[in-house]
């Protein structure tokens, strides 16, 4: 059996078509199908879920708290400083206090110095020891690469 939305679209299952029906406006039948992100174009059933779009993923450009890198959206920046930032952001959400960006890389470069000498060039050794990832180690490694 086939099961198939207002837009056109069809699915194998009633579950299948019911996700869809979430997001897709043409499936809503007493809301307008017109609510539509102007930056990106998506279209939404509900003006809450555009706002929520529009709040997280389709905001303004954001800037890393630490390092003031540029992301293109707000959830872009939560997720960079989670995983990048793992401890100065859990610091600063309990102590509010926002750590000085240059401080911090200074110390960390100098742990991985430290842990290079000790450990030698071994990613994943030195990524255990520095309770790091691998991608931290690096891109920490690449700041101190001459180009």
């Amino acid at each position: 059996m086939e099961f198939v939305c207002a837009c056109g679209r069809s699915f194998e299952s009633r579950r299948s078509l019911g996700c869809h029906k979430r997001y897709c406006a043409a499936a809503s039948q007493d809301r307008s199908p017109d609510i539509v992100c102007r930056s990106c174009g998506k279209s939404f059933s509900e003006e809450r879920k555009l706002g929520d779009h529009t709040k997280n993923v389709c905001g303004r450009a954001s800037e890393c708290q630490f390092w003031g890198r540029t992301f293109e959206t707000r959830s872009g920046v939560r997720q960079h400083e989670r995983k990048a930032h793992f401890q100065e952001y859990a610091a600063a959400l309990t102590t509010g206090v926002r750590p000085d960006p240059a401080e911090i890389l200074t110390a960390q470069l100098h742990a991985l110095a430290v842990a290079e000498l000790e450990i030698g060039p071994h990613l994943g050794r030195l990524a255990v020891h520095l309770g790091w990832t691998i991608d931290m180690v690096k891109y920490r490694r690449r700041l101190t690469r001459p180009y």
